[in-house]
């Protein structure tokens, strides 16, 4: 990978993400990127699979509608 992408999105990006979605930008996440939106942007969700194993919650591929 080229360096300007290795690394993740850093507080800056989380920042600005947060800037765009406080402006009325929709944010989609999927999979672990979900935890992002809960821990750095202070979404007002819970992960309520948090803790489970696969074996107890296992959706691959799927989209559930909320």
């Amino acid at each position: 990978m080229p360096p300007e992408y290795v690394g993740g999105l850093g507080m800056d990006g989380a920042d600005m993400l947060r800037q765009f979605v406080e402006a009325g930008g929709t944010l989609i996440t999927l999979d672990s990127s979900s935890e992002l939106a809960v821990s750095v942007l202070g979404a007002p969700l819970r992960d309520a699979t948090r803790g489970l194993s696969p074996n107890e919650f296992f959706c691959p591929g799927s989209v559930i509608r909320i």
